[in-house]
């Protein structure tokens, strides 16, 4: 199943990120610099201050598919991979 087209979240946390995904699969665009009240950004990834735009992937298990779906984007970088 394909994901859904990313939608829009607005967030006191995190700010605007897009969320899509399917039933186990979890795909976020999220802007590194996050907007405060008093005109100063924070980062949603402080160990990667020079990356401005951070695409989060969220699976129950490693999915060799997704990654390989990533793998054909032009220009994306993997910063690093996490498991729980």
């Amino acid at each position: 199943m394909a994901p859904a087209r990313p939608a829009p979240v607005d967030s006191d946390y995190r700010g605007v990120y897009h969320l899509a995904g399917t039933r186990d699969e979890r795909i976020e665009i999220q802007p590194n610099p996050i907007p405060r009240d008093d005109e100063e950004d924070n980062l949603y990834a402080t160990q990667h201050p020079s990356v401005p735009v951070l695409l989060l992937t969220t699976t129950p298990t490693h999915s060799p598919a997704l990654q390989a779906r990533l793998e054909t984007i032009e220009g994306l970088t993997r910063l690093n991979h996490e498991t729980a």
